[in-house]
């Protein structure tokens, strides 16, 4: 999504946007390693038929994280 539409959309849905201070790396580090992880073993690894593949695989992660 380009950001002049996520900016429009987030504000006509009273979603609050937060930016960090310039320079700061660590306030996303936690996200950003899972996302990470999530894209190299699950994602890079597998052939997806659908959507609905996807889905149900990203679901497992879910339940196993519970």
């Amino acid at each position: 999504m380009p950001a002049p539409v996520f900016v429009n959309t987030s504000s006509a849905t009273a979603f609050v946007q937060r930016m960090s201070r310039k320079a700061n790396c660590r306030d996303n580090a936690v996200a950003e390693s899972f996302f990470h992880s999530l894209k190299n073993e699950l994602i890079h690894h597998s052939i997806w038929y659908g959507y609905r593949d996807v889905h149900a695989a990203l679901f497992r992660v879910y339940l196993s994280l519970r």
